[in-house]
C-alpha cells in the first residue's frame, strides 16, 4: 500500500491543469471584454434616454421644460410672451432659452450640445454612471450629448472629447 502520489502522477496533473490555462484563460478575458463592451453600449444607450426624456418632460402647464432649446423648434409668442412678427411665431434664436445659458451648453440652428452633468444635475441620469472599461466615473465636462435636427425628426449622439481619464 502506498500513500500519496508518485512525481509521474503530480507532473499529469500539473501538464493537465496548464493546458486548461492556456485554454480558458483567453476565453474568459473575451467574455469580459464582450460583456464591459455591451454595458458601455448599454450606459450610452440610457443616456440618450435620458437627454430625450429631459427634452420631452413637461412642467406642471403642460409646457415643455426644455423643448424650447431643441434645434430648430419653432416657440409661441404667445406662450413665451415675445414680441414677434405677424405670424406669431418664430424660429428659436435661443436668447430665451435658460439651458443655452448654462456654461458649456453650444446651440446654432442645426445642432444643441449638452454636457452630461446637466442632464444628471436635472434627475434624468444618475450621478454615478462609470466608464466599464476604466471603472471610473465619466468626465461629465468631456462626455456631451448632441441633438441634431434632421429636419423631420431629432437625431441623438454621444460626443466624447479627448480627456485623459486617468
Amino acid at each position: 500500500m502506498k500513500n500519496g502520489f508518485t512525481l509521474i502522477e503530480l507532473l499529469a496533473v500539473i501538464a493537465i491543469l496548464g493546458v486548461l490555462a492556456v485554454v480558458a484563460v483567453p476565453t474568459i478575458n473575451t467574455s469580459l471584454q464582450k460583456s464591459k463592451e455591451r454595458l458601455a453600449k448599454s450606459q450610452e444607450k440610457q443616456i440618450i434616454k435620458g437627454a430625450k426624456d429631459m427634452f420631452s418632460d413637461v412642467d406642471d402647464n403642460g409646457k415643455l421644460k426644455y423643448g424650447s432649446c431643441l434645434p430648430g423648434y419653432t416657440i409661441s409668442c404667445e406662450e413665451e410672451n415675445l414680441e414677434c412678427d405677424s405670424d406669431s411665431s418664430l424660429e428659436n434664436d435661443y436668447s430665451n432659452c435658460s439651458l443655452c445659458k448654462n456654461a458649456g451648453v453650444t446651440c446654432d440652428d442645426k445642432v444643441l450640445i449638452i454636457p452630461l452633468e446637466i442632464i444628471q444635475n436635472d434627475g434624468y441620469l444618475p450621478a454615478d454612471i462609470k466608464n466599464p472599461e476604466t471603472n471610473k466615473q465619466y468626465d461629465s465636462n468631456a462626455f456631451k450629448i448632441e441633438i441634431r435636427n434632421t429636419g423631420s425628426d431629432y437625431e441623438y449622439k454621444i460626443v466624447k472629447d479627448e480627456v485623459d481619464e486617468n
